[in-house]
C-alpha cells in the first residue's frame, strides 16, 4: 500500500509538508476504528482496487487531523546550480555520497560493490544529461528564431558572470580565438577601406586659424606637489 507522498519532477521553491508535532493522532485514530473497512472491501472489485480505496481513506483522514506546514528550498549549492542538474540526478547523487559513507564505516564487500555500481550509473547519467544540455545550448544559439537578447543571455550564462574572455571573431568557416590574429583581421578590414596617402605633404596637417587669443597654458606637476596632495 502506497500513500501519496511523491515528489514533483523539478525543483520546487517550496515543500508542502505534514506537520506531525501539532497533528491529531487521537482524532486520527477515531477516524480510521470507525472507517467501514469491511463494505470497502467488499465493494471492490478486485484486491487493487480495495488497496487503492483504503489508501485514499488513510489519504483523507490524515490530510484531515494532521496539518501542512510549508518548508522553502535552501539556496541551490554549486552542485544543484548546474543548470544540466535535475531531481533524479540529484538523488542519485545524494544516495552515491550515503552508500560511500556506509562502506567506509563498514568495509562490507556488498556496500562497496553497491557503491560502484552507483556511482558509474550515476556518471553515465550525469555524461547524458550534460551532452542534452549541449546540444540545447547549440541548437538555440544556431536558431534563427533565437531573439537577440536570448542569444546573449545564453552566451553570457556560457561565459559565467565573471568572465573577462572576449569573444571570438568568425571569417569564412573559422574562429579566431588569440588576440594577435583578430588585430589582424581588424587591420586588414580598416586598411582596406581606407586611402593610403599619395605624398609625404599629405600627412602633414594643415595650419588652423586661432579664433580666439585665449590658451591653455602648460601644466607642470612637481613631486614635491604630489607630496602635498598625499598629506592633505
Amino acid at each position: 500500500m502506497e500513500l501519496d507522498l511523491k515528489f514533483c519532477n523539478e525543483f520546487p521553491s517550496s515543500i508542502k509538508c505534514w506537520d506531525f508535532s501539532r497533528a491529531d493522532f487521537k482524532k486520527l485514530n477515531e477516524i480510521l476504528l470507525t472507517a467501514p473497512w469491511e463494505n470497502i472491501i467488499a465493494a471492490s472489485p478486485t484486491p487493487d482496487v480495495a488497496l487503492t480505496n483504503i489508501a485514499d481513506i488513510i489519504n483523507q483522514s490524515a490530510c484531515t487531523c494532521i496539518p501542512f506546514r510549508i518548508l522553502e528550498s535552501k539556496k541551490s549549492t554549486s552542485v544543484d546550480a548546474k543548470p544540466w542538474i535535475n531531481l533524479t540526478l540529484k538523488k542519485m547523487i545524494h544516495k552515491r555520497r550515503r552508500l560511500f559513507t556506509k562502506w567506509r564505516r563498514t568495509q562490507c564487500r556488498h556496500h562497496r560493490l553497491a557503491y560502484y555500481c552507483l556511482r558509474n550509473k550515476t556518471q553515465r547519467y550525469l555524461k547524458d544529461r550534460k551532452n542534452q544540455y549541449n546540444q540545447f545550448v547549440l541548437s538555440k544559439l544556431d536558431s534563427l528564431s533565437t531573439s537577440r537578447p536570448n542569444f546573449w543571455k545564453t552566451v553570457k550564462d556560457l561565459l559565467g558572470k565573471r568572465s573577462y574572455s572576449t569573444a571570438p571573431l568568425i571569417r569564412g568557416d573559422t574562429l579566431h580565438y588569440d588576440m594577435t590574429s583578430k588585430a589582424n583581421i581588424f587591420n586588414e578590414y580598416f586598411t582596406s577601406i581606407s586611402t593610403a596617402p599619395d605624398s609625404i605633404q599629405s600627412k602633414i596637417l594643415p595650419r588652423f586659424h586661432r579664433c580666439t587669443d585665449l590658451f591653455i597654458p602648460p601644466l607642470s606637476i612637481e613631486p614635491l606637489d604630489v607630496y602635498h596632495v598625499l598629506l592633505s
